[in-house]
């Protein structure tokens, strides 16, 4: 558990989820696409990030914690939309930013610190 919230995993966290928001994938398979599958997934994405983040903030004392934790995940969210609309195979939804926000508010109540 100590080592599931340091700054080493928020950091590693934080790269996967930059080279996978950037990555050209393929869609989903059929038989598990559904309308706004790719919003599920970042409900969810978001949600273990901040999980993760705030988790480590609160067990290594970071001031303001969850207001530090606020900031990265967003910022972090808002950068990696901004370099899609950049890209020709992404593209810049403000409903992700949305929902990005959504699964990272959703996970802040569950920490597992003490």
């Amino acid at each position: 558990m100590r080592y599931l919230f340091s700054r080493a995993s928020v950091a590693l966290y934080t790269l996967a989820l930059v080279i996978l928001s950037i990555s050209p994938l393929p869609g989903p398979p059929e038989a598990i696409a559904f309308p706004h599958f790719d919003k599920v997934c970042h409900f969810f994405l978001y949600g273990i990030f901040s999980f993760i983040t705030i988790n480590t903030y609160l067990r290594q004392r970071v001031r303001h914690p969850y207001l530090a934790c606020v900031g990265y995940v967003t910022i972090v969210g808002l950068l990696i939309e901004c370099i899609q609309y950049f890209l020709p195979y992404r593209s810049f939804e403000t409903m992700d930013i949305v929902v990005n926000g959504t699964g990272m508010l959703a996970s802040l109540p569950f920490n597992v610190t003490t």
